[in-house]
């Protein structure tokens, strides 16, 4: 399963499309799941990057990630994705 962050928004919600047209399994990381309009068969979830202690759950059976940068956060999100088991590419040089 592939965890979207930034899901609603305009380069997350076009990201999840696309990967729904591919079949993939899509699990939506939004701060508002009850506001969140995406398509049937997402999994919507709770949490904010700016705040990495509401993400721990969102990364239960995640193997891969698409992170929307938040560049004070994006260290501990990848670290947390990673712990969690999600595959992640060297950080750039």
């Amino acid at each position: 399963m592939i965890l979207v962050t930034g899901a609603t928004g305009n380069v997350g919600g076009s990201v999840v499309r696309q990967l729904l047209d591919v079949g993939e399994n899509i699990r939506a990381l939004t701060r508002d799941p009850g506001a969140a309009r995406l398509p049937a068969g997402v999994d919507v979830v709770g949490g904010d990057l700016a705040d990495p202690s509401t993400l721990a759950g969102a990364f239960d059976g995640i193997d891969r990630m698409f992170l929307f940068p938040v560049p004070a956060t994006a260290a501990a999100v990848t670290e947390l994705a990673v712990r969690a088991g999600s595959r992640c590419c060297p950080p750039a040089r």
